[in-house]
Order: C-alpha cells, then structure tokens, then sequence
C-alpha cells in the first residue's frame, strides 16, 4: 500500500524517515534530550530504535514529550511518553492511546494493517483535503499521520482518448523520389 504523510503545523518537530515516524512536542525546552532522540532516530531502525529512545526516556528527567512508529501501516508499533497520543483506524475502528510521564513509556503493536495512524497532539483523525506530504527530513509540527492511499489514487494513469476523424492529423505529401545514376 502506498503511505503519505499528513504533517499539522505546530511548535514541534516531525521527524520522517524510510520505516520510522517520530513527533517530540516543545523540543526547546529540553534541548539536549531532543538532540539524543534524534540523534537515536537517525541511527537506528525497529526495534533497536524502541529500546533507544526507551533507554533515553529512563536516564533523562528531562525527556520532552514524544511519539514514535516504527513499520508500515500494515506492521506498525507505536512508543509514547509524555502528553501526547496517537490514534489508528484498524478493520474499521478507531484505536488509540496516550503516553505517561516520569521515566516510562508506552509501547503498544497494532492489531491489524491500518487504514492510518496519527501521533502527536491532535491525531484523532487525518485531514481532509490537501497537506503536506513530508516524505524524508525534519520540519516543525505537531502531529504527523501515516496515511494510505485510496484504491482510486494508486491505480494506473487513465487511457487517452482514442483520436477523431477530425482530430487525425492529414498525411504529408512525399516530394517524388530521385533515382541517382551509378
């Protein structure tokens, strides 16, 4: 299945990258704990990244509030800490989840492939209508969904036309051939 990125404007960062999503919310306020989680996402995939960030959340007092995915839509684990929450349709229903504060996390896999999830603020559901689909980098944001695309939207380009009468362009007139003498 084909995966946008659906990215809302806010004070935070969003972080994406080929099989991991990453929001941290007020990334100023704790800098150097922001750097390290970075630093994390960009160097580690799956599960090594979850042990990471959740080795970082247990040795730091300041851990701001952040929210990974790890996978696809079709094999997604989610880690929260903080004020932050995500959300996922799954078979037709709306699942979620909300992180914890201290040195502790929550980590949960879903139970289905899934039609999108969002993490962040305010990921209740996707947005309507156009977004920016951040595909690789850092921007500012608050939330971040990983979206599917419609059926309708992957399929091949539509025929063209065949052409009318009216529409074929006229033969071109040939100049007579030239015999040359050898």
């Amino acid at each position: 299945m084909t995966a946008r990125n659906a990215v809302a404007a806010g004070d935070g960062l969003v972080m994406v990258r080929e099989g991991v999503v990453l929001v941290v919310l007020e990334p100023g306020a704790q800098a150097a704990s922001t750097e390290s989680i970075l630093r994390a996402a960009q160097g580690h995939q799956g599960d090594d990244l979850m042990r990471e960030i959740a080795r970082l959340i247990m040795h730091d007092d300041n851990s701001p509030s952040l929210g990974v995915i790890v996978g696809s839509l079709e094999s997604a684990t989610v880690l929260l800490h903080g004020e932050i929450c995500f959300a996922a349709e799954v078979d037709g229903m709306t699942i979620g989840g909300e992180g914890v504060g201290g040195h502790e996390w929550v980590e949960r896999s879903l139970p289905g492939a899934a039609a999108w999830i969002g993490v962040g603020a305010l990921p209740d559901a996707p947005p309507e209508g156009a977004w920016w689909d951040l595909r690789d980098g850092t921007t500012q944001g608050n939330t971040v969904w990983i979206i599917g695309a419609p059926a309708h939207e992957v399929t091949a380009p539509p025929e063209q036309p065949a052409a009318t009468p009216a529409e074929t362009p006229a033969p071109v007139e040939s100049s007579p051939a030239v015999e040359t003498a050898s």
